[in-house]
């Protein structure tokens, strides 16, 4: 995905049995920056909630967004570099069938011209875990 190009956001989802407490998420973001002369991006994380039932993002419930600036390793260009987190969001208003999503959008603000991130990046080989919530626990 590129910073302020196309595509700017990837999604991952996950179909939901139920609804989802408030509470402290564990975010792992772990990423690749490719792109010639490449020393930085802007990342934003968002958790959203979208019904079964809807094709578009337009009613998505977000649960929480956090942003973060990849900074490349020069001497480790290829490798991935890490980001952890944990964050505190609301509770999903989810009905059996909707849909989880981790969303990654690439910002053109911080990031170098033409900066790419590619989640995870390898895994282990290029020293990536692979992106993941862990969700709140439950009361």
């Amino acid at each position: 995905m590129r910073a302020g190009g196309s595509p700017s956001t990837l999604e991952a989802a996950y179909v939901l049995r139920e609804s989802i407490p408030a509470g402290r998420w564990d975010l792992i973001g772990d990423g690749l920056l490719l792109g010639n002369g490449v020393s930085k991006m802007r990342v934003r994380f968002e958790v959203r909630v979208r019904k079964a039932s809807v094709s578009d993002d337009s009613s998505d419930q977000i649960l929480f967004t956090v942003e973060n600036v990849f900074m490349r390793d020069p001497a480790n260009p290829l490798y991935a570099v890490p980001f952890q987190t944990q964050v505190d969001g609301l509770a999903g208003n989810a009905d059996s069938g909707d849909k989880l999503i981790l969303r990654f959008t690439g910002l053109a603000a911080d990031s170098d011209i033409g900066a790419m991130y590619i989640p995870n990046s390898d895994g282990t080989l290029r020293g990536g875990r692979i992106p993941r919530i862990q969700l709140p626990q439950v009361p």
